[in-house]
């Protein structure tokens, strides 16, 4: 009966991460004194810890109606906006508390996430630059800063501050990846590596860093190292609410039932972007070849697309119910597993010349539709997903891209969606034709690039797709790009029809644009 005691006990659970018996312990106190406003704080902090969020802010507004001057409060449940991906009221709860409490380096530090989140890099720095000078001994406020330079290609200005932050706090696993981040994008590739190494040496489950690190082997070519560290990836299943027995996870073993010839059926389930199942798709007649049985689940817009590259294979949609799973088949695999899987190296990718093609009956309509041929026609996509992580660095503008445009040729646009604040430019432009409302699925966007003879386009599915084709595709890629464009090279092991067009320096579209520009000169002339 003492509501002291219960709440002290909810705080030591806490600590233990023994998140329902702090819960329940709350709950006592509550029981005793509803109006006890850290009681509810903290019972939404329990809440947070068994990720039930929406319950979580219904806590943290109880708490607000019975103190609403706490600036903690209001931290905590921008917080919890936050996690929610509500940023706009997130930041509005962060001015609540810096309103209430002007030098609070928690609420600063989490303004300044959340407007990086918006997009609003105006007020970005402003806010990180006022926590550290509020608290320059505190590394995670060098930290931070150091992500908002990361995301506005600054990574000169991020090394600096990550460096002081781990001066501040040798063992902030944080920082060390980050500087690994800031490493990579510097092209510093074994250093980045290094700080990696020493990430996962403080904290060896952070399957954030293994999966950078993954992505810097991968970058210089090394397989072996980057597909293993690969495997630590958070692997969604294509299908929610299904979780797959670890134990039947394939790895590569035989699966024909030890040499007795009994084919194993094995499933495959898409877990990234269109782009990675198009490039993952080449595996499949492999598998066949070796005595396997897929059975492949992919996005939607890809099903008919893909269901002629192996026609005995059966393919399943997202909207496929998922009951059967996983006890239909004698193994499963995610997509992105299987060069792992399969041993692949440099020198072993399969189908590099093209294994996908149009539908013919496709790729007729849309010969009608773009009428007599006059000039060379070439594809064209500048921007990609605005959602994608890393849009600020592979996508550019229509403005930057209309220079590159000559005359010389009939530029017809593959984005099957144009930003609204491009529509009036493009139109304006006239020299680029659109077809999104006629671009339904994938299937559709192959027999539109099979009516081309080449396309230019951002880092981008319609990059794989083109390649996946055999089509001729320049590829215009940042100066530290995913990891599949490799470093140092103008060709590509996955696609042999592509060419690449990488940045000299992070940022710096200028020198790619012109290398296209040139390239389209030598190859169609310079008219217009």
């Amino acid at each position: 009966r003492q509501p002291d005691g219960h709440h002290h006990r909810g705080r030591a659970l806490m600590a233990l991460k023994r998140w329902p018996e702090a819960l329940g312990a709350f709950g006592q106190v509550l029981a005793m004194t509803p109006e006890n406003a850290d009681a509810h704080s903290n019972r939404a902090a329990a809440l947070l810890g068994l990720k039930r969020l929406p319950d979580a802010l219904a806590s943290y507004d109880a708490a607000i109606r019975l103190r609403p001057d706490d600036a903690d409060f209001h931290i905590n449940r921008g917080h919890t906006l936050q996690e929610l991906g509500r940023h706009e009221e997130a930041l509005a709860a962060f001015d609540r508390a810096l309103a209430l409490k002007p030098d609070d380096v928690d609420a600063l530090g989490n303004r300044g996430g959340v407007l990086l989140a918006l997009k609003r890099e105006e007020g970005v720095l402003e806010a990180y630059d006022a926590a550290i000078a509020i608290a320059p001994d505190r590394a995670e406020g060098w930290n931070n800063r150091a992500c908002a330079y990361l995301a506005m290609n600054r990574a000169e200005d991020a090394l600096a501050d990550l460096d002081r932050a781990i001066a501040l706090q040798p063992d902030y696993a944080a920082a060390h990846t980050n500087r690994g981040v800031a490493l990579l994008d510097l092209l510093r590739v074994e250093p980045s590596i290094a700080a990696y190494d020493e990430s996962l040496r403080l904290a060896p489950e952070d399957t954030g860093a293994r999966a950078n690190r993954a992505f810097a082997h991968l970058l210089v070519g090394d397989f072996a190292r980057g597909f293993a560290d690969y495997e630590f990836r958070n692997t969604p299943t294509g299908h929610p609410g299904v979780a797959f027995n670890d134990a039947r996870r394939w790895r590569g073993e035989d699966l024909t039932g030890g040499g007795s010839g009994a084919a194993r059926t094995l499933f495959l389930y898409h877990e990234q972007g269109l782009g990675d199942t198009i490039q993952m798709a080449r595996f499949i007649p492999r598998l066949r070849a070796r005595g396997i049985v897929p059975v492949v689940s992919v996005q939607d817009p890809l099903l008919p697309l893909l269901q002629h590259l192996s026609p005995d294979t059966p393919l399943l949609g997202e909207n496929r119910s998922p009951g059967a799973f996983p006890g239909a088949f004698d193994a499963h695999c995610p997509m992105m597993s299987l060069p792992l899987a399969l041993h692949t190296t440099l020198a072993t990718i399969p189908a590099a010349h093209g294994y996908l093609s149009a539908d013919p009956a496709r790729r007729a309509a849309f010969e009608a539709r773009l009428g007599p041929r006059s000039k060379p026609r070439v594809g064209l996509v500048w921007s990609g997903n605005p959602a994608h992580d890393h849009d600020h660095k592979r996508s550019l503008r229509f403005d930057q891209m209309a220079p590159v445009l000559t005359d010389a040729v009939e530029w017809v646009c593959l984005q099957k969606v144009i930003r609204a604040n491009e529509l009036e430019t493009v139109a304006a432009f006239g020299r680029v034709s659109t077809h999104g409302e006629v671009l339904g699925d994938f299937a559709d966007t192959a027999g539109l690039i099979e009516a081309l003879d080449l396309v230019i386009t951002v880092d981008t599915s319609v990059a794989h797709l083109a390649g996946a084709m055999g089509k001729p595709v320049w590829i215009m890629i940042t100066a530290n790009p995913d990891w599949r464009w490799g470093l140092h090279r103008t060709d590509s092991p996955w696609y042999a029809s592509a060419r690449l067009f990488r940045q000299a320096r992070l940022g710096d579209w200028d020198s790619v644009l012109d290398a296209v520009r040139l390239a389209l000169g030598q190859t169609f002339g310079n008219a217009g």
